[in-house]
């Protein structure tokens, strides 16, 4: 409908907010924009995968986990497991990667959700050889 933010029939504009779960809240709170959206809940289909951060509670995820839980029911009918699981795939390279350049991590065993060694290296990780690509790329080595 006009003005009321109403989707057509079947279509949907999905908008994710990204950021510190304090930084979201904060933009939603401030914005009337925001929060005259209707906004959802989707039940998490399995365990967060984004290990980097302790999410506030056990159903939080990250922003590309929102994502690709989001499209695989919005997309239902059009491939939207598929996208999910691309989407997860992705994901899942990036947290490897990044906890692969951890050097000394900071374990928190107070903290909500602890998982013990969350950051550890993998036997045969490939932290050496993503240090050793990025260094190529600025011309080292």
């Amino acid at each position: 409908g006009e003005g009321g933010g109403e989707a057509e029939e079947g279509k949907y504009t999905l908008v994710l907010l990204d950021g510190t779960w304090p930084s979201c809240q904060q933009m939603l709170h401030k914005s009337d924009a925001l929060k005259s959206l209707r906004c959802v809940r989707i039940t998490p289909t399995e365990e967060g995968r984004y290990a980097l951060r302790i999410q506030p509670g056990p159903d939080c995820r990250s922003t590309l986990e929102a994502a690709a839980e989001a499209v695989a029911v919005l997309e239902k009918e059009h491939g939207g497991e598929e996208a999910r699981a691309v989407l997860f795939k992705v994901l899942d390279r990036m947290v490897s990667l990044q906890c692969s350049f951890i050097v000394k991590p900071r374990h928190r065993p107070d903290a909500p959700h602890y998982v013990p060694d969350r950051y550890q290296a993998k036997p045969g990780g490939k932290a050496g050889a993503a240090r050793g690509a990025a260094a190529r790329g600025r011309g080292e080595g």
